[in-house]
């Protein structure tokens, strides 16, 4: 015997469908978390500046004790890096929908955080061991942002 027993669906499937395709878009464009991430960035390259590479162990000192002065003489109390403010001020975090990253580009830059035959590295750069799970709470709360919305 048949029966006549009707399914509808409300929303219609086409309609729910478009939501999750939407829903996915949402999630992959990864824009704004990116932008976060990459001024999370910024701040940390800063705050390692700020303590003369104290978020990654401290920079090797002066090896005289200070910065040598035109004249004579070393300035003991001139902050490593920090001379004119030029080196510090390059570091621009960058980001698009792939990608994030914060550099400089300024050629000595480089030198200063690999470290040259001649000169020690003083690594202004975070590791991702450092930043990870920074850029996790960033990522979570926007996955979880773009999933805690009503798909219709």
């Amino acid at each position: 015997m048949a029966s006549n027993n009707n399914i509808t669906f409300r929303p219609s499937l086409d309609i729910v469908r478009a939501a999750i395709r939407r829903r996915i878009a949402g999630i992959m464009n990864l824009t704004v978390p990116n932008a976060q991430a990459g001024v999370m960035l910024d701040a940390w390259v800063q705050r390692n500046f700020n303590a003369e590479g104290g978020l990654v162990g401290g920079w090797t000192p002066f090896v005289r004790g200070g910065r040598r002065l035109r004249g004579g003489g070393f300035d003991a109390s001139a902050k490593l890096l920090q001379d004119t403010g030029a080196l510090r001020a390059s570091f621009r975090p960058f980001w698009s929908a792939r990608q994030v990253g914060i550099g400089s580009d300024i050629p000595y830059s480089r030198y200063h955080e690999f470290g040259t035959t001649r000169a020690p590295a003083r690594r202004m750069l975070p590791s991702e061991r450092e930043i990870m799970p920074q850029l996790m709470r960033i990522y979570d709360r926007w996955t979880r942002l773009q999933t805690a919305r009503r798909l219709w």
